[in-house]
């Protein structure tokens, strides 16, 4: 991946967020897995008044470049890397290095929806669980599913019930 100048990086703007100035650039989009899918980044100018904002604006807007220009030097966070975070469970680091396919259908539903277009593309094919967890995201987002939790709060199911009755607990045993 070839090194962009800063003259090919987005232009950085002033943004008010709460009567401060913030610096807010655009993140190109190869770099934004290493930026864990954010889409801007913003600093704060320190000042809520606009012409000492706009004095602060050129050197805040080059550390941010710089801060690309880092990013595009370091190598890309391997799938392993990427799910961790994601993944519910305690595991083995080591394992989950050498097998990140295996709990990629665990992380998949906390992934950002940007990332998991890209990973339904690579591995849509080699891993079976991910048609699935797609399928349950379809049904989780759509407007029928609210309607079924809400008719199950109101008639909860007598098989699973809500609370444990510990009688009844003891006697199984």
């Amino acid at each position: 991946m070839a090194l962009m100048s800063t003259k090919d990086y987005p232009a950085a703007n002033l943004v008010v967020v709460k009567k401060k100035y913030y610096v807010s650039c655009t993140i190109p989009l190869e770099l934004r897995p290493r930026f864990n899918g954010q889409k801007q980044l913003r600093r704060s100018t320190g000042t809520s008044d606009l012409a000492h904002a706009k004095r602060r604006l050129h050197s805040i807007a080059s550390s941010i470049y710089a801060e690309f220009d880092a990013a595009f030097s370091r190598k890309p966070p391997s799938l392993a890397e990427e799910i961790a975070p994601y993944v519910n469970l305690i595991i083995d680091p080591e394992d989950l290095a050498r097998n990140p396919e295996f709990y990629l259908p665990m992380a998949y539903c906390s992934l950002p929806e940007k990332r998991r277009e890209d990973l339904r593309e690579e591995y849509y094919d080699s891993i079976p669980q991910l048609a699935q967890m797609e399928l349950a995201l379809q049904h989780l987002q759509s407007p029928e599913w609210d309607r079924i939790l809400v008719a199950a709060e109101d008639q909860p199911n007598p098989k699973y019930p809500a609370k444990v009755d510990v009688e009844k607990l003891s006697d199984l045993q």
